[in-house]
């Protein structure tokens, strides 16, 4: 995949000129260095884009309650997903600013969804186009908290219930083919036993999480990253236990 890299200027013209959504539906990602915002101006700049989606309290990190601090010891983004792919409507849009960037590792590798179902034979693309996986937040977060010994609310269940989405959609934009999932919360898939589904999921993890479709970012201070969750998928690489990084996270309904 080949993200787009932008100058700070560049990045607001685009914005004020309402093109940007067009050029994330395109190429997926966009980089741009050294943008130096304060926490109001960030939140202010990401809810010109819509509504902010606010993270929830165990995995918050920061004063604002519209931005999630994550830390080297946050326990998120470890596998590849879409960001709250769990959920009934996911979010558009995940802004990611670098406030403190390690000198190696703990970077983020990224996947171009329609670059990959562009390489799927004819029968492997109908085969998945008919599967719809199932999401399961309160499953799989209630097993974490049940390590810390914390439960799931009776409230956060509700709030959270059980989806299924297709595993191939079509972005509204381009009507290309996007690729939906969430290593930790994709349980399953509708309609097929749990050894059946495993087999399914298993065959297209395999051939999307091949090395020839991942681009690799390694922060710098300052680093301002934007990409349309409807069309990449992304996971955080491990940090190395002397160097340390703090990443701010918006996600835009």
């Amino acid at each position: 995949m080949n993200p787009i890299r932008m100058e700070v200027r560049q990045f607001f013209d685009a914005c004020q000129e309402q093109t940007i959504e067009t050029l994330l539906a395109e190429s997926g990602l966009l980089i741009i260095a050294g943008v130096q915002l304060s926490d109001k101006a960030f939140i202010d700049l990401a809810q010109t884009f819509g509504e902010i989606v606010l993270p929830s309290k165990q995995n918050q990190n920061h004063q604002y309650q519209e931005i999630l601090r994550v830390l080297p010891t946050s326990n998120v983004g470890r596998g590849w997903h879409t960001d709250l792919a769990f959920r009934k409507n996911p979010p558009r849009y995940t802004f990611m600013l670098c406030r403190k960037a390690p000198k190696f590792s703990g970077e983020t590798l990224f996947i171009h969804t329609c670059e990959v179902v562009q390489h799927m034979t004819s029968s492997m693309k109908a085969r998945f186009a008919n599967l719809k996986g199932k999401y399961s937040f309160h499953t799989i977060f209630s097993q974490k908290l049940a390590q810390r010994g914390m439960e799931l609310s009776e409230k956060q269940r509700q709030a959270t219930p059980d989806t299924t989405h297709p595993l191939l959609k079509r972005h509204p934009l381009t009507q290309r083919e996007t690729i939906h999932l969430h290593e930790e919360y994709l349980i399953g898939i509708e309609g097929y036993s749990k050894e059946a589904a495993l087999q399914q999921i298993n065959e297209l993890y395999r051939f999307v999480f091949q090395s020839k479709y991942i681009y690799s970012h390694a922060w710098s201070v300052y680093d301002l990253v934007v990409w349309d969750n409807r069309v990449l998928l992304h996971k955080g690489n491990p940090i190395h236990p002397c160097q340390t990084r703090e990443l701010d996270r918006i996600l835009i309904q």
